[in-house]
Parts: structure tokens; C-alpha cells; sequence
């Protein structure tokens, strides 16, 4: 069967404001190491690279949190 997959991102914008920051750092504090270091991998082209192709992609929050939804290759 053909399903999707979802990945929701937090990333801070090149043009963040401070609030913004403030809630960006906040929200890393709840991660460790691992989940960090995943957050900065460049998702397109990792999943690219292993059979997804991106079917959508959206920010929300003035681009603080970034949604992909990604699907097999066939």
C-alpha cells in the first residue's frame, strides 16, 4: 500500500525576531543530543536520496515550525 510519511521540523528563520528565538530555544531544551543533531540534516535530500519523493511542503509560524509530507517511490 501507498501511505505517506509526515515530518514536522522546528527551524529558526534567518529573519527570527527575539520572541521568536526565545521559543525556538525553549522548545530545544526538550530534546537531546540526537534529536538536535537530526533537526539539522537536510530532510529533501535525505529522503530523496532513500526513494521519497516530496509531495508537499509548508511553514507555520512565521517559519519557526516547517511540515513536509513526503511519499514512497514506486
Amino acid at each position: 500500500t501507498m501511505g505517506y510519511f509526515l515530518v514536522f521540523d522546528f527551524q529558526l528563520p534567518p529573519k527570527s525576531f527575539s520572541s521568536l528565538n526565545l521559543r525556538y530555544y525553549a522548545l530545544r531544551l526538550f530534546e537531546n543530543e540526537s534529536a538536535a543533531f537530526f533537526m539539522m540534516l537536510d530532510h529533501k535530500q535525505l529522503f530523496k536520496k532513500f526513494g521519497f519523493k516530496l509531495h508537499a511542503a509548508q511553514t507555520y509560524f512565521k517559519g519557526l515550525l516547517f511540515c513536509l509530507l513526503l511519499q514512497p517511490e514506486k
